[in-house]
């Protein structure tokens, strides 16, 4: 069997619904569920893509940088082909920069978690619901 990756989803907005507006007594702690959420949204969408990637092309492209970058990357090598290529892939450059900043950044520049949690896990869920429409 093997793992449905929309289930990072699921996770991440149960963290997020359960504390968004809670006080902290309900919360283990507010931004470390926030950076949580993010990451556990982020990875949902990169695995959705790499699956449609791998069924759909055959390989990630290669070239310079991670995993990540090149599956940015092929994206949008095939923009031509499809216009949501182009789309899928300026989302996942966007919401992977988030995750960046909760994984590694002592400081959370440019606004609270909060914030780029709500909008990576709204980005995440757009960016699966064209995979599944393509």
């Amino acid at each position: 069997m093997t793992f449905d990756w929309n289930n990072f989803i699921s996770i991440a907005e149960y963290l997020k619904d359960n504390c968004d507006g809670l006080n902290s007594e309900k919360c283990i702690d507010r931004e470390t569920t926030f950076r949580t959420v993010i990451n556990r949204a982020y990875y949902a969408a990169y695995n959705v893509s790499v699956q449609y990637v791998l069924k759909k092309f055959g390989k990630i492209s290669d070239g310079d940088g991670g995993k990540h970058a090149r599956l940015i990357k092929t994206f949008q090598d095939f923009k031509h082909e499809k216009d949501e290529y182009k789309n899928i892939a300026v989302k996942l450059s966007r919401i992977k920069s988030y995750r960046i900043r909760a994984d590694y950044k002592e400081n959370f520049l440019n606004g609270p978690p909060s914030y780029a949690a709500h909008n990576t896990m709204k980005t995440s869920q757009e960016i699966i619901s064209s995979i599944n429409s393509l």
